[in-house]
């Protein structure tokens, strides 16, 4: 069951990034390609299988039904010949009915591989154009503050989520011991034997999901396609800053660790171009390894 959407989500980052976010009004959308995270899926995610490993696989995989005591099910071609030789007793050991296997089924996988590079350049250009902007449920993830604010010494910016602004329908991060892929050996041999369709996941799904080491993090993104015209290959190019309303903009949260200086300097920009939104304060919550958030000039 998918988390209900958040009317406000949180966006930890850095004092000089603020200073970005803030002066210029845009917050950076990217492709997850760039987040440089080795466990992100991206254009650069590789399958558990090539072309010979595929073909050995649907050889043996085809040997094992034509002497399984159980007939084979379906009847696409491939399905049909087994049935026909496991009828003539056409071979008397895995090895003979392998040999004739590996020339019928070699074109097969030829195909399939065709198809398959046809797949993968669709995924990457999903990537080329796919942008993501990140979040946080709360304004007190402590792990948020450590990770994305410079370890609680940035600030956390409160963005609304009301149709048409910035992080407008977002989607809760999942955390699950599995990573995703965009296509197994398995849906490749289904393909081949029983021609089952191997359209793939929805390419979004894959970005929606984490390591379970990550759940503390209480993720959610936002998606959408670039805006950009031409996109260059390099892969490191692929974002964009995409303005925001004020509006949408309407507190800001500084850091335990926040020096006084840096609070200053946002507080003259939020002035300037955010007169009407709130600042905030996070402090130790007695006894406890939590944040208690307070109006900035309260007492701790």
């Amino acid at each position: 069951m998918s988390a209900r959407s958040p009317e406000k989500l949180f966006k930890y980052c850095s004092i000089e990034t603020a200073k970005i976010i803030l002066t210029g009004k845009k917050l950076r959308w990217s492709s997850p390609s760039v987040f440089g995270d080795p466990f992100e899926a991206s254009h650069k995610m590789k399958v558990n299988f090539d072309r010979d490993s595929l073909l050995q696989s649907a050889i043996k995989l085809s040997s094992a039904m034509i002497f399984a005591t159980d007939k084979p099910r379906g009847d696409t071609p491939i399905i049909t010949a087994i049935k026909r030789w496991r009828e003539e007793e056409r071979f008397g050991t895995p090895e003979e009915a392998e040999n004739v296997l590996r020339e019928l089924l070699a074109k097969m996988v030829d195909q399939r591989m065709q198809s398959f590079e046809e797949f993968l350049a669709s995924w990457r250009e999903y990537n080329k154009t796919l942008r993501v902007c990140c979040f946080s449920s709360r304004p007190d993830n402590t792990s948020a503050w450590d990770h994305f604010a410079d370890r609680h010494q940035g600030v956390c910016l409160r963005f609304s989520c009301e149709e048409g602004s910035a992080a407008n329908k977002p989607v809760a991060i999942e955390y699950k011991n599995s990573r995703p892929a965009i296509t197994t050996l398995k849906e490749q041999i289904d393909a081949i034997l029983y021609n089952l369709p191997t359209s793939g996941p929805d390419f979004e799904s894959l970005f929606t999901i984490k390591s379970p080491a990550r759940k503390l993090e209480q993720e959610w993104r936002c998606f959408r396609k670039a805006t950009q015209t031409t996109i260059a290959e390099d892969s490191t190019s692929w974002f964009e800053d995409i303005p925001y309303e004020s509006a949408e903009m309407s507190a800001v949260c500084f850091g335990i660790e926040t020096s006084e200086e840096d609070k200053k300097a946002i507080e003259k920009i939020m002035k300037e171009n955010f007169p009407v939104t709130r600042c905030f304060q996070a402090n130790l919550a007695n006894g406890k390894y939590e944040l208690e958030i307070q109006k900035a000039g309260s007492a701790a």
